[in-house]
């Protein structure tokens, strides 16, 4: 198939691409708040809130938010500061920070986090840090703050379809004064998020309404296993909204 052919094909699942000059396009998830502020908050993506070791996440995006990007592999992963709790960040340590991406075909998350993993994938491990300054604060009103600094994953993601599984473990923050809270936009994706502040545990010890809005850097391939980008007059017919996109692309930052 060419590289013609596979753009033609995503656009027509209506999807606005971006060629990033690399191999990777970005994909907000849910794409409806892309430039719209989420409708609530969650601190333990990111954040060492209520914890002096670290925190376990779990959530789930629903296969319809992740519209189009079956058949990609998921490169790296964003978060945004929610506007409520977005102070000037200094750097931020962290001595592990673990993303596992898995299937999730339950109806709702146990409590017990190990339940949850069908098929898990490591997608990145290890010591991690945020610059200072990665996490943008120039939203307000009706427009979100800007996604931070990517986690870009040690190993890629083939996603395949279907409800997709989030699972972050990450060590105590160190640099930002936890009593200055500070969290990430969220929304209500259908599934209560688990929550165990440890980032060992093996038992959540809350369970929240509302998941991350997470931006993906994503890299499409052929059955060739080539990487497909988008031929510029494909670009072009996208940017004059040719399409509606099922989830919006932007440039990674460089």
């Amino acid at each position: 198939m060419t590289k013609m052919k596979i753009s033609l094909a995503l656009l027509a699942a209506g999807i606005a691409l971006c060629n990033t000059g690399r191999s990777d396009n970005v994909a907000v998830v849910p794409s409806e708040y892309a430039n719209t502020p989420g409708t609530a908050e969650i601190g333990e993506a990111i954040n060492g809130y209520n914890s002096a070791s670290g925190q376990t996440l779990q959530y789930v995006l629903p296969a319809i938010d992740l519209a189009g990007l079956a058949g990609q592999n998921l490169t790296g992963m964003a978060f945004r500061l929610n506007l409520d709790y977005a102070p000037n960040l200094p750097q931020i340590n962290y001595a592990d920070f673990t993303v596992q991406l898995s299937t999730f075909t339950g109806d709702y998350l146990s409590t017990t986090f190990a339940d949850n993993l069908l098929d898990p994938t490591t997608v990145r491990t290890g010591a991690f840090s945020f610059d200072a300054g990665a996490f943008p604060t120039d939203g307000g009103g009706a427009t979100p703050n800007r996604f931070g600094d990517f986690i870009t994953f040690n190993n890629t993601y083939a996603y395949g379809g279907g409800n997709l599984l989030v699972t972050i473990r990450h060590a105590q923050p160190t640099g930002a004064e936890d009593s200055s809270y500070w969290s990430v936009d969220a929304y209500s994706s259908g599934f209560e998020a688990a929550i165990g502040h440890d980032a060992n545990a093996t038992v959540a010890s809350t369970l929240w309404g509302e998941s991350p809005i997470t931006e993906f850097t994503t890299s499409a391939l052929t059955p060739d296993g080539i990487v497909a980008t988008p031929e510029p007059s494909t670009l072009a017919l996208a940017g004059m909204g040719g399409v509606g996109g099922l989830l919006l692309f932007r440039r990674r930052k460089s």
